[in-house]
């Protein structure tokens, strides 16, 4: 991982956000990420080393990101998530029903997909899409078999 060569050879990494001590009360953001403004990020949110957050994103409260992550522009994640390491959020994207206590779940190295809708926890390694968002094998057995809907 490119990461770790650069660590190895005595590299180091910062963390980008428009301006230190911009963050919002109890949220952190890791070494090596980048944020790219305009983003809202809501308190108790923790974003992990070498995230991505692009611009027109809006993070909601105890929102937790794992290490190497990517959040694409104009995405929306509601209180209450677990992204886990190197999950991709797609363009336009939105998380949200995450409760208290029981967080929605994004598993590692999930992908969503480009505009989808995500009201239930997914899998890791799993690609979602669609409204509300499915697994790509269901949503293409249905395609198969001629049931667009559930």
């Amino acid at each position: 991982m490119l990461v770790g060569r650069v660590s190895a050879a005595g590299g180091t990494f910062c963390t980008l956000y428009d301006a230190p001590g911009s963050t919002p009360a109890k949220a952190t953001i890791g070494v090596g990420s980048f944020v790219v403004p305009p983003v809202y990020v809501g308190p108790n949110t923790t974003a992990g080393d070498h995230v991505v957050i692009m611009p027109m994103t809006s993070i909601g409260h105890d929102v937790r990101i794992g290490d190497y992550c990517t959040i694409c522009p104009s995405s929306t994640i509601g209180g209450n998530v677990d992204i886990e390491s190197a999950a991709f959020i797609g363009a336009g994207s939105t998380i949200i029903n995450g409760k208290a206590g029981k967080p929605l779940v994004i598993g590692a190295s999930a992908t969503i997909a480009v505009g989808a809708v995500v009201t239930k926890s997914v899998l890791p390694g799993a690609t979602v899409m669609g409204n509300p968002a499915r697994p790509l094998r269901e949503l293409a057995a249905n395609l198969r078999s001629g049931r667009c809907e559930k």
